[in-house]
């Protein structure tokens, strides 16, 4: 079993949160020549901001990856007050163009 996990606060969270699925069939691609991984689970824990919704099941080539929210948010925005729920799509998922960080692009070069 794999488990990656991700923290988020804000509304603009949602390309970082798509970008980590992608880091982390990384990670399952890098472990395949010592063990064969082929699920994951993919951690995400809302401190705040809007309540993102994933497909209950992300499949990457030969790997399945299942995102989990848990909504650790302020009680204030629980119930009724509770952010409406943002829905990423498998599709937007998959459209996403992914670029792995590099030196240049960490330090804002092109």
């Amino acid at each position: 079993m794999f488990v990656e996990a991700k923290v988020y606060k804000d509304s603009e969270a949602k390309q970082t949160l798509i970008k980590g699925i992608y880091q982390l069939h990384s990670y399952l691609c890098g472990f395949e020549a010592k063990k064969l991984i082929d699920e994951a689970y993919y951690v995400i824990f809302r401190i705040g901001g809007p309540i993102y919704v994933f497909p209950h099941k992300i499949q990457i080539g030969k790997f399945s990856i299942y995102p989990i929210l848990i909504d650790l948010g302020v009680s204030e925005d629980s119930g009724r007050k509770q952010p409406k729920p943002i829905e990423i799509t498998l599709q937007e998922i998959l459209d996403f163009k992914y670029e792995p960080e590099t030196e240049n692009n960490l330090s804002g070069k092109p």
